[in-house]
């Protein structure tokens, strides 16, 4: 994330510029207080510093060498490069694959993602492994991918190996027109368009308006380099326009606007923005200021140039590297303890201090190591880490040949009906598919099966019943959206599909010939900070527990009196008992949260029991609201609890059958075991 903190003369002179290691500083801490849990929403905002930075210090570089030389010399420049960075992140990769094997998990993809991931990263490409297989960068925990940061090092390491090469065409352009503008003036026209070219395109693809046939073009603006090449051009321009600084005073103003804005943006921008958006310019910009003002502003200059910052500076790259594997595993080791990821952050530093003095700094300085020893150095990083990967790879595709791994491997990986027949959707069940429609040959009445993944989760029950009852059975199911008469609002925001469907398909399930409904719904809604509720619709929407509750209630008790007013049967179904909580769904239970030696030793163990006297003191109160709600209307409840709850525990497996694939929803095959009991209800 870092490179010489230099900015060399058009004559030749060399000036370090320690307060560039001091910004290093403020990126790389911006970056880990966010990561370590820290109130620093916007503390991500940090890698962008780091963009600008290296397009400031690389443009130096290269601007001097084709001011004396009249050219780039591409091995030397790309020697470097190996030679600063690849030493400390193969020892990363490497490190962070052998505690993978040990604590990482061989289910729910992870010692995969992982193994890609570190493959992607020393090849230069983890930016493009990383979108193409964990999708979101904000909603991904950190057990999921311990290589997850190193997209930005691919995007850097991209920016390397293009950058020079672009900025060599142009000085070739620029000499044969320079009767009309300088050389280094179409250099900067060139940056200009290319970096306004690169902003656009990040901009449309943040909101969506261009998608290049991408189903998350807004994450793809995130990860790659042609949506991040402005950043980097615009720290070039920076240098360009104003390598030779500004006056005392203008100084002096741009050092503290780049300083305030940097502070203000890793404070204010949030992980709900659209990002990057347009509300990147703050970080982006703020830095160039930074950039421009440390050139004259000499107690601006004092504050990034003490020797703290400047040494933390110097141990950006390797802090950046080392300190979300170290927040991964921690929380992998100590689940329980939420100020894991802080202690691991700082447990990180002095391993990063040690990497710099001892690995990077003897490698990138050494006279003995140029020339081919560099490439040598990169082939035997490639091949290292690509055998170990490749092992960890081999591995957990094969359950580490490991029959009681496979056995639970393929019970909690199995997709439910609902999602295998694309029956997750918005769209009103009297438009779905045939797919949609499960043992239609049947000639009795239909059995809807209503509500979110909850609901989708019965689907082999309800098909069970169904198929007994000679019934065909008709999903209206879509994921996070319970089938209620409320308005939900998540961050604020109205989630319009989940409204409309519910009313058209309520609207349409009124007017058909009685028959019967099966309506279940999580009440983890209730305990969502982050989730409203509104009814009737339209009216002011609430995030208090106890109010949304009663909101939750009405709009139940509404939908269920109206089924049953036109003659249909309703049946609901409650939640069955969570891991660790029922209502409140934070932290839940994971297969991934076995890792691989406890795999080996005792499967059963990989899951988690509670005390049923617990489950039951947690949800007896609200499930009685429910029922009484339901009954009201004239509808009945089925809880199938006492089927996950026996001898006093409540457990998500049963030796190596495996009843749930999380801590809220039940597996495909404890979903058919339920078939009799939904039967006997159904009739």
């Amino acid at each position: 994330m870092r490179e010489e903190s230099i900015s060399k003369s058009l004559v030749g002179s060399t000036v370090f510029r320690p307060d560039i290691q001091g910004l290093r500083a403020v990126a790389v801490l911006a970056v880990v207080c966010h990561h370590a849990g820290l109130s620093v929403p916007g503390g991500f905002v940090g890698v962008d510093v780091f963009f600008v930075i290296s397009g400031y210090v690389i443009t130096s570089l290269l601007i001097r060498s084709l001011h004396q030389e009249n050219r780039i010399d591409l091995r030397s420049f790309y020697e470097r490069r190996i030679r600063r960075l690849i030493p400390a992140l193969t020892l990363v990769l490497v490190a962070t694959l052998a505690v993978t094997f040990l604590l990482g998990s061989p289910f729910d993809n992870q010692q995969e993602i992982t193994a890609q991931t570190a493959i992607g990263a020393i090849t230069l490409s983890a930016n493009a492994v990383i979108f193409l297989k964990s999708g979101g960068y904000f909603a991904t925990p950190p057990t999921n991918n311990p290589l997850l940061n190193t997209w930005s090092l691919s995007v850097e390491e991209q920016f390397y190996l293009v950058f020079p090469l672009v900025l060599l065409g142009l000085w070739i352009i620029g000499r044969k027109i320079r009767h009309r503008v300088s050389q280094e003036k179409f250099v900067l026209l060139g940056l200009i368009l290319f970096g306004t070219a690169s902003f656009l395109l990040s901009v449309t693809m943040s909101f969506g308006f261009i998608h290049l046939r991408l189903s998350d073009p807004n994450w793809f603006a995130f990860y790659s380099s042609p949506t991040r090449a402005w950043e980097f051009a615009l720290g070039g321009i920076t240098y360009l326009v104003f390598r030779n600084g500004t006056g005392r005073v203008a100084s002096r103003v741009l050092f503290w606007v780049g300083i305030i804005g940097i502070l203000a943006s890793s404070l204010l921008i949030s992980e709900a923005m659209v990002f990057p958006g347009w509300v990147v310019l703050f970080p982006v910009t703020a830095t160039a200021a930074v950039l421009v003002g440390g050139t004259n502003s000499p107690f601006g200059h004092r504050l990034l140039s003490n020797r703290g910052m400047v040494i933390l500076g110097g141990s950006s790259y390797s802090w950046y590297l080392w300190h979300w594997p170290f927040i991964a595993f921690g929380v992998m080791l100590f689940p329980d303890i939420s100020s894991i990821t802080f202690y691991a952050a700082v447990l990180s530093l002095p391993v990063s201090l040690l990497t710099t003095r001892y690995l990077e700094n003897p490698i990138r300085f050494s006279k003995n190591l140029g020339g081919n020893r560099s490439w040598l150095i990169l082939g035997a990083s490639i091949a290292i880490v690509t055998a170990l990967s490749g092992s960890l790879l081999l591995g957990a595709r094969s359950a580490w040949w490991n029959t009681n791994i496979t056995s639970m491997m393929n019970q909690v990986s199995q997709d439910h009906l609902w999602l295998t027949a694309n029956c997750n959707s918005e769209i009103p069940i009297q438009e779905r598919r045939q797919e949609c429609t499960w043992n239609s040959g049947a000639t009795g009445e239909p059995i809807y099966l209503l509500g979110d993944s909850l609901a989708g989760s019965l689907g082999e029950a309800v098909l069970g019943a169904g198929e007994a009852l000679g019934r065909p059975v008709i999903a209206g199911t879509q994921g996070a959206c319970p089938f209620i008469g409320n308005e939900i609002y998540i961050d604020g925001t109205l989630n319009s599909d989940c409204t409309d469907f519910v009313i058209e398909s309520s609207r349409w399930l009124a007017q058909q010939p009685p028959t019967a409904i099966v309506l279940s719904s999580s009440l983890g809604y209730l305990g969502m900070d982050t989730l409203d509720l509104a009814f009737p619709i339209g009216t002011q929407q609430t995030n208090n527990f106890d109010a949304k509750t009663e909101k939750y209630l009405e709009g139940l008790g509404h939908t269920v009196q109206r089924f049953t007013s036109a003659g249909h049967t309703v049946h609901v179904v409650l939640p069955p008992p969570g891991f660790p909580f029922t209502i409140y769904g934070s932290d839940a239970w994971y297969p991934s949260q076995c890792n691989t030696l406890q795999a080996l030793s005792d499967i059963s163990g990989c899951g988690v029991t509670r005390p049923e006297v617990e489950v039951f003191a947690e949800t007896a109160a609200l499930y009685a609201e429910v029922s009484a709600v339901v009954e009201a209307a004239g509808g009945f409840t089925i809880d199938y609890g006492t089927e996950v709850c026996t001898r006093g525990k409540c457990s998500t497996n049963v030796d190596n059958f495996w009843l749930y694939l999380d801590g809220s929803h039940i597996s495909v095959g404890f979903s058919e075991q339920l078939a009799p009991l939904l039967t006997k209800y159904i009739k």
